[in-house]
């Protein structure tokens, strides 16, 4: 098990332990193909598994954003850590912290919705 932040599609994040295997990363996102990526949230660098052709869906649903709120990342988000050796861990309190320090908050045709802001 790991601590992983999940930020849902439709605007609610949370924290939880979570199983650390592919089809838990795929039951979370909905989808068959994960990529991960690092992005930077208040200075952290972190790892968040996202869906690899979420942009490719219906009307995908942009989650996270860059420091001018153009779109980087879409669909449901799983963000973890790794280690030395590139290895999947949880998150530490420090982390979240950074990640919860980078949601804004916008306003859609969804309504109004909290999304993370990437620092990169």
């Amino acid at each position: 098990m790991i601590t992983a932040y999940i930020v849902n599609k439709n605007g609610s994040h949370s924290i939880e332990n979570i199983e650390n295997n592919l089809e838990t990363y795929y039951s979370i996102i909905d989808c068959d193909t994960i990529d991960i990526v690092s992005r930077r949230f208040a200075g952290r660098y972190l790892d968040v598994i996202c869906d690899d052709c979420g942009l490719f869906t219906d009307n995908p649903v942009v989650t996270a954003v860059d420091p001018g709120y153009h779109p980087m990342l879409v669909g449901t988000l799983v963000i973890v850590r790794h280690d030395e050796e590139g290895e999947t861990i949880s998150l530490t309190e420090e982390d979240v912290k950074a990640i919860r320090k980078s949601i804004a908050m916008v306003l859609d045709e969804r309504g109004l919705r909290a999304i993370l802001r990437c620092d990169y």
